[in-house]
């Protein structure tokens, strides 16, 4: 997972690694969600361009976790 937000941050990164990321969010079952998500935002304060999906992956997963 590191090295996704690493390829972000050094701007090798693309849609299909920006995907990767929300695959795993959508997957796991919560031992590494916390360090998913720092990712995803991570990626989102980084990458302009994915700043917008960035907030929208995360907002959504908030809404979607049981109150």
């Amino acid at each position: 997972m590191g090295e996704l937000v690493d390829a972000f941050e050094d701007g090798t990164a693309g849609d299909v690694e920006f995907e990767a990321l929300r695959e795993l969010l959508a997957a796991e079952d919560g031992r590494d969600r916390d360090v998913i998500l720092y990712g995803i935002r991570s990626v989102g304060i980084v990458d302009e361009e994915r700043t917008e999906a960035a907030v929208d992956v995360l907002l959504e997963h908030c809404f979607d976790q049981p109150r």
